[in-house]
């Protein structure tokens, strides 16, 4: 099994943090997450369509994985958008400069371009209509 067990410590020292982080990119590289992730939404995609679910994947983050993913969804049929920003640098899109998580302006530009994906593409209609 891989549960999630926080380090000791790790809210408390930044070195226990980062070794953690180091760690965690480590061990998801050894564990091909990819193909798990890829499973993962085979599955779903599976029994959303045994239930004539819409089912898209929005890939959120500008880099290499989610591409792939991406590609991935597009080669088994999958519906996929890339409503991605870049949060590298000094983004706008960014909370703060240190901190790589999207601001509040990041997340409306992603609702705004998911959304306009899901009416044009008539994903929001067929699901009112059922």
């Amino acid at each position: 099994n891989s549960f999630y067990t926080e380090w000791p410590l790790r809210r408390y020292s930044a070195l226990v943090n980062y070794v953690e982080n180091k760690y965690n990119d480590w061990d998801e590289r050894r564990r091909d997450s990819q193909m798990a992730t890829k499973k993962i939404i085979s599955a779903i995609k599976e029994v959303c369509d045994k239930s004539d679910i819409s089912f898209v994947v929005a890939g959120i983050s500008d880099h290499h994985e989610t591409r792939e993913v991406l590609s991935y969804c597009k080669s088994q049929g999958i519906q996929n958008v890339d409503i991605s920003l870049n949060l590298s640098g000094e983004s706008i899109y960014r909370i703060h400069k240190n901190d790589g998580h999207p601001s509040a302006f990041a997340h409306r530009i992603y609702a705004k371009r998911l959304y306009n994906y899901l009416t044009n593409n008539k994903v929001v209609s067929q699901a009112i209509d059922k």
